[in-house]
């Protein structure tokens, strides 16, 4: 593009810019409950940062002049507008400056590192400046009482955050030319959509203590349909939720219209993290997936394929000696014969080749022949070649030799002694295999091994950040509203308390789906030891007392082995299991639970017989999939994945877990864990 061509459409680009960054500050401010300048509610953040993020930060001329229009045309002063526009301004370059440099731009949202780090650099550090510069303006410029600083501060920021948070990712996301999609996977997106509309109305449109009924829709965008998938879903749940709060409506739509706007944006900045997290480490690993399986494949056809020239070769080898000259160059397998009492070496024609010689180039003794063997391995080449003689056993090892030119090659080389009637070794006779592009082949897999392990390592240590970070929004929630419960109890409308109370169990409830969440994330990690599988029965049966007295659960165990295992892993399954047979008792019966375990072959097969509800045969494998829960219809609390952690937990063990009808109505759950004794 030219720049008389560029320059038009540059200009257009930045007009463009500033009228939609206006248009939707306008917006924003229509809701701006707090002050007239500031509202919870700020999509201009997450605009101009993926303008920035996608066209450079030549946009900031747009980004300035928005701004200043969307507060000039407010109440404030023309320099407390411009102070604002430089506050917002530098809050874009900033924001997409670090995201550039520390979180890999644009493709920040592929991985969940830079999904952290955009939510880290982005959304919570660049807009802290836009919030201070603002609020110190609204100050200076005296449209802000200084007692009222702090409220103004912390919703601007919170604005700008969720704003960032939300929109940019789906914005920069969008941009992207997207795959087709197959007609199954639209029937699955639109059943999508109506799930969202489903729960957006349902949340949004009553007050109905369920905000945790959004967080499924988006672990569904992001599990099948990527990051750009979880991002639509953020900002269609996030429209909806927004119209059902202000129309007073949904779990915020109780509270006063600052605080619910409050809520409802530190809310859905939460749950569009995880969903944004989520689906970008899903996405990684099956991106790391397929390349090992490309490699895999690779390996296993050029494999196939050079055994199988090789064979064909050695079929042919009485018919011709050209056909196996020919061989040995497709294989690249060359021959030689060593006449140990002359010490003349025979080499073929190809064995010439892979040591970088014409043939037929020079005679080969035992002393050349070492002479191109790298200085580092001729050690042990001689001891293999001294053993062999003075055994008399085959042998084979691998030597790297050095060509004429300076170039590596590694061979793989093997061997057999002649002895003539005395018994005295006179030939030695064998082959040498270049196996330099299996050996780099090699180090190469083992390169990604180690770059798959070592982002295995980092997504461990973003578990446990994100199992403070992503629960502390929550826990700030929960207590704010408990102390809202506690100032109207015994003057406040009961309605209202009671609305309050849903609130808090909403919160605990997606409390509870996260720490699940997380531990499904690493239940097959393993630290394999020998360990008392009483014992970690013992820890779980503990865990679950007050259930067991509660429930009037009857628990009888047999004789437990030691196993081979993770002692809290396996404290965690055996909790789960005996959580979900109490959960899901017969209601006509109290519910009896029996533990056993024999051994069966060299492992341990363990059995928990209850006396519940059972599960059918068409079910026996649906129950152990992530969110798949049996008799919806009762009221069951739980997550929906305690199974599924436990099938995770049985396999990082080598083991496997299943289940049967039982003899008194229940189920038979099954499992094998390795045998704990040391060999």
């Amino acid at each position: 593009m030219t720049p008389a061509t560029s320059r038009p459409r540059a200009m257009f680009l930045l007009a463009a810019l500033a009228g939609l960054y206006f248009l939707a500050g306008k917006l924003g401010l229509a809701v701006a409950l707090v002050h007239a300048n500031t509202s919870s509610v700020w999509p201009p953040t997450g605009i101009a940062l993926a303008a920035a993020l996608l066209y450079g930060l030549r946009v900031w001329p747009a980004v300035f002049l928005g701004a200043f229009l969307v507060n000039v045309t407010t109440d404030v002063p023309v320099g407390t507008a411009a102070a604002i526009a430089v506050g917002n301004t530098l809050e874009t370059v900033t924001g997409a400056w670090l995201v550039t440099r520390y979180a890999g731009g644009a493709a920040a949202f592929d991985r969940p590192q830079g999904v952290f780090r955009f939510a880290l650099l982005a959304a919570g550090l660049a807009t802290s400046v836009s919030a201070s510069i603002g609020t110190f303006s609204l100050w200076a410029g005296g449209s802000a009482a200084p007692q009222r600083l702090e409220e103004i501060w912390l919703t601007w920021w919170l604005g700008d955050a969720v704003g960032a948070l939300v929109f940019a990712p789906f914005i920069v996301l969008w941009t992207r030319r997207p795959g087709r999609l197959p007609r199954r996977r639209w029937i699955e997106a639109g059943a999508l959509a109506l799930t969202i509309a489903a729960a957006g109305w349902i949340v949004f449109q009553h007050l109905a203590p369920a905000a945790f009924l959004c967080l499924p829709p988006l672990l569904w965008a992001a599990f099948r349909f990527g990051p750009r998938g979880a991002a639509t879903a953020a900002v269609a749940l996030s429209a909806v939720a927004l119209w059902g709060t202000l129309r007073g409506s949904g779990p915020f739509g109780s509270l006063p219209p600052s605080e619910s706007l409050f809520y409802l944006q530190a809310f859905f900045g939460v749950t569009t993290l995880t969903a944004l997290v989520l689906a970008a480490d899903i996405r990684e690993r099956q991106r790391a997936e397929a390349a090992l399986r490309r490699m895999g494949g690779q390996l296993e056809a050029r494999v196939e394929e050079r055994t199988a020239s090789l064979q064909e070769a050695l079929d042919q080898l009485g018919k011709s000696r050209a056909v196996l000259a020919e061989a040995q160059g497709l294989a690249h397998v060359g021959s030689w014969e060593w006449d140990v009492g002359a010490d003349r070496v025979t080499w073929s024609d190809e064995l010439y080749r892979i040591y970088g010689h014409e043939p037929g180039s020079k005679s080969i003794t035992y002393g050349t022949y070492m002479e191109q063997v790298l200085p580092e391995d001729r050690d042990i080449v001689a001891s293999a070649i001294r053993q062999a003689l003075e055994s008399g056993a085959s042998f084979q090892f691998e030597e790297r030799i050095v060509r004429p030119t300076g170039e590596v090659r590694v061979l793989q080389s093997t061997g057999t002694v002649r002895r003539d009637a005395g018994g005295r070794p006179v030939r030695l006779v064998g082959t040498c295999h270049d196996i330099t592009e299996r050996k780099q082949a090699d180090l190469e897999l083992a390169r990604r091994m180690e770059d798959l392990t070592r982002s295995h390592a980092e997504l461990s240590m973003f578990t446990h950040a994100a199992s403070h970070d992503l629960r502390e929004p929550l826990r700030t929630v929960a207590s704010n509203v408990q102390l809202i419960e506690r100032s109207l109890r015994g003057s406040g409308d009961p309605a209202v308390l009671r609305s309050v109370e849903f609130a808090v169990a909403g919160v605990r409830r997606m409390d509870e789906l996260i720490q699940d969440l997380l531990e499904y994330s690493i239940a097959d990690r393993a630290a394999l030891r020998e360990v008392d599988a009483r014992r970690a029965l013992d820890e779980a049966l503990l865990a679950l007392s007050s259930t067991i007295e509660e429930s009037g659960a009857g628990v009888e165990v047999g004789p437990l082995p030691r196993v081979k295992a993770d002692p809290v892993r396996l404290v965690r399954l055996f909790q789960n299991l005996l959580s979900n047979a109490i959960k899901y008792r017969h209601p006509d019966r109290p519910p009896r639970i029996r533990v056993s375990a024999e051994r069966d072959g060299r492992v341990w097969r363990f059995e928990l017989e209850d006396n519940g509800l059972g599960v059918g045969p068409a079910d026996a494998d649906l129950i152990f999939l992530p969110f798949e829960r049996l008799h919806r219809d009762l009221d069951r609390a739980g997550t929906g994945l305690g199974l599924a952690i436990c099938r995770r937990i049985v396999d990082a063990h080598g083991g496997g877990i299943w289940t049967e009808p039982g003899s008194d109505g229940g189920s038979v759950f099954r499992f094998t864990l390795p045998d704990g004794r040391r060999d």
